[in-house]
């Protein structure tokens, strides 16, 4: 699994040589706001791939706020 999620490589580089971004949403808001197009569209690619590895991050967050009932 990738770094990119997990608060460990912030600033280091993937393997694909860009920089590895940490996926909060004040992340990609900022990016949004400097509207550089090639950053959004590695970022956008980074969200995906984090989305895909992760699976249903919402269900996971759902089964443990009622493992906690």
């Amino acid at each position: 699994m990738s770094n990119s999620a997990s608060g460990s490589g912030s600033g280091g580089y993937g393997s694909g040589g860009g920089p590895i971004y940490i996926l909060y949403m004040a992340t990609v808001q900022d990016a949004i706001k400097r509207g550089n197009k090639d950053e959004l569209k590695k970022l956008l690619d980074q969200a995906r791939q984090t989305a895909k590895e992760q699976g249903d991050l919402n269900q996971a967050i759902r089964d443990l706020e009622s493992a906690l009932k």
